[in-house]
């Protein structure tokens, strides 16, 4: 639990200095993933990810996907 606190808080500075950088919200959003409590926030990280790099398949993957799971039909079709 606290490993994955401080890889959250440490994903999250990173965000902050560089918020383009897609592949800083793709782990964050993987790691928020797996918490059953938090997949709207996943989602959101996931979905930030495709849409910086839309041109990335897992992104898009894995954002359609889990918009798929939060029933956001309209994401997980552009996604997937």
């Amino acid at each position: 639990q606290g490993d994955r606190a401080a890889a959250e808080q440490t994903l999250r500075d990173g965000i902050a200095k560089l918020p383009q950088v897609a592949d800083t919200h793709y782990v964050l959003g993987l790691l928020l993933a797996e918490d059953p409590q938090r997949p709207e926030e996943a989602y959101q990280e996931l979905k930030r990810a495709a849409e910086l790099e839309p041109a990335v398949a897992r992104f898009q993957y894995n954002a359609g996907l889990l918009a798929q799971q939060l029933q956001h039909w309209e994401d997980a079709e552009k996604f997937l």
